[in-house]
């Protein structure tokens, strides 16, 4: 009986003992490290966070905490194709809260959240997508803070612990401090393992935008994802199959998307709706071929008066060409917008709301 004791003991010591090093390492950035951030945003300049600090699971708590901090005036709300939408030079009550593969489904919680920190008046600029209207599509995030249990759980999987041994081996320092400061092409970044300053990984920049690891380092070599073969370039009977416009046979969600709209205005804030632009390529391809453009057009038609219903302005910027931006100005192959075209955005975006 003693020995089933000590080894019962030892089993639950080593248990502990591995799940507080898997944590002290998180390689996956899963537990929202609130003290890099503040370290981050006060130094001059500011860092960017790199996304090994701030992993997938610490997105969203990542955005909140921007929005507690910062008490904007204006936030951005979104997939990943918003986050390049930045504060103009010297703008402090700004925060871009989107988050990639957003579904509309999850915007009213994170709604409901802003407004548990955030108080005050406020503008949030809406990207709607297309694909958020198709009863086909759902978000692979749900954007809900993990359970402590939960969270105990993961640091055990065999993902977590061998991501950390790894991490650890190679940089033995983020037992003592688990983030340093590097520079990156001119840039302060807060990293874990100097992954961002090699190109390796993204980075949140102060206001809640995204620096790519190709805009980290433009110096390297990077693949340009191809998102339009994948989504818009592949055929199964009649539809696509990438996903986004699957099956896409009639604007669906319509009634959620007018309950967060009621959401906001139940707020006392005010929201400019619009779409992130698409490229020429997307555009030509969504509003001629047979599966998608049906609901293109009404798209159009209905989406502007759906945010006129609620006395909120709505941007068609569908096409990029509408803002002036050209097919150069995408960081991939047309699907995401870079920092010149989300420039001319804001400056639309900014006009509806004033």
């Amino acid at each position: 009986m003693r020995y089933l004791i000590v080894f019962a003991l030892s089993t639950i010591a080593f248990t502990g003992l591995l799940a507080a090093f898997a944590w002290r390492v998180d390689p996956l950035g899963t537990f929202y490290d609130g003290s890099a951030v503040g370290h981050a945003a006060v130094q001059s300049p500011p860092c960017d966070v790199s996304d090994d600090l701030v992993g997938v699971n610490s997105w969203w708590s990542f955005k909140r905490d921007l929005v507690r901090r910062d008490d904007p005036s204006v936030v951005v709300l979104g997939t990943s194709r918003v986050l390049e939408i930045g504060s103009r030079h010297g703008e402090l009550r700004f925060v871009n809260a989107g988050l990639p593969s957003l579904g509309l489904s999850t915007v009213p919680r994170l709604l409901r959240e802003l407004h548990d920190v955030h108080r005050g008046p406020l503008t949030v600029y809406l990207g709607v997508e297309l694909f958020w209207l198709n009863a086909n599509w759902a978000s692979p995030y749900s954007y809900v803070t993990p359970s402590t249990r939960a969270r105990l759980r993961d640091l055990l999987t065999r993902q977590q612990v061998g991501e950390s041994i790894s991490l650890a081996t190679s940089y033995p320092q983020l037992l003592v401090r688990p983030w340093h400061t590097s520079t990156v092409d001119g840039m302060c970044v807060l990293d874990r393992a100097t992954r961002a300053a090699q190109g390796k990984v993204n980075a949140w920049r102060p206001d809640g935008t995204l620096a790519y690891a190709s805009q980290l380092r433009p110096d390297l070599p990077h693949e340009i994802p191809n998102d339009f073969e994948l989504n818009l370039g592949n055929l199964a009977g009649p539809q696509y199959v990438g996903g986004y416009y699957t099956n896409w046979n009639k604007l669906s969600h319509l009634d959620e998307l007018t309950a967060v709209l009621a959401q906001a205005r139940s707020y006392g804030w005010k929201v400019v709706g619009f779409t992130p632009p698409y490229s020429d390529r997307y555009v030509r391809r969504l509003a001629t071929a047979p599966e998608t453009a049906p609901r293109w057009r009404e798209y159009g038609r209905q989406l502007p008066a759906i945010f006129r219903r609620y006395g909120f302005p709505y941007l068609d910027s569908r096409s990029g060409r509408s803002i002036g931006c050209t097919d150069r100005e995408y960081l991939d192959d047309g699907w995401h917008i870079d920092p010149s075209c989300a420039r001319k955005l804001r400056r639309a975006l900014d006009t509806l709301a004033r």
